[in-house]
């Protein structure tokens, strides 16, 4: 099962803030209104910058969340991980700004049994992907923030 992915205004601006400003040159070059010689190291910064603002723009559209067998798969942009629903023991309804794979402020804490440390995600639907996840291992704690968000939504 795929959960969509929350989005923030503020992430908005955060992710294609950057790409328009890194892509900007190339697209001014292409299209001829560059101002100033052509150098091969105006050339090479135009590389440079249009490739960390296809890292923003692969980031933006590359971050999903999905539920299949029993294992919760990620990836943010390139960053791509897998893990054992099994090795999740809570399920935390958080806000914050804390790096992870998440477009929002809005936010679900995983919590592991392991030597693992908590990721952020934001699904868009918080607590259908927290039921999703208990679904497949009831040993799985949630918040009672998704509680009362259940009972409200039900």
């Amino acid at each position: 099962m795929r959960f969509r992915v929350k989005k923030d205004l503020l992430y908005i601006l955060l992710f294609w803030g950057p790409a328009f400003i890194f892509i900007w040159p190339i697209i001014k070059t292409i299209i001829g209104r560059h101002e100033g010689d052509l150098t091969i190291g105006v050339i090479i910064a135009q590389i440079i910058m249009a490739l960390l603002g296809a890292f923003f723009v692969w980031v933006w559209f590359g971050t999903k969340y999905e539920v299949r067998n029993q294992r919760f798969f990620y990836s943010f942009g390139p960053f791509k991980e897998s893990i054992d629903i099994h090795d999740i023991r809570r399920v935390d309804a958080v806000r914050g700004a804390m790096v992870g794979p998440s477009l929002s402020m809005q936010r679900v804490e995983l919590t592991f049994r392991k030597d693992k440390q908590p990721i952020q995600i934001s699904p868009a639907d918080r607590v259908a992907f927290a039921q999703a996840l208990k679904d497949k291992n009831r040993r799985i704690q949630l918040s009672s923030d998704l509680e009362v968000e259940k009972s409200t939504n039900s």
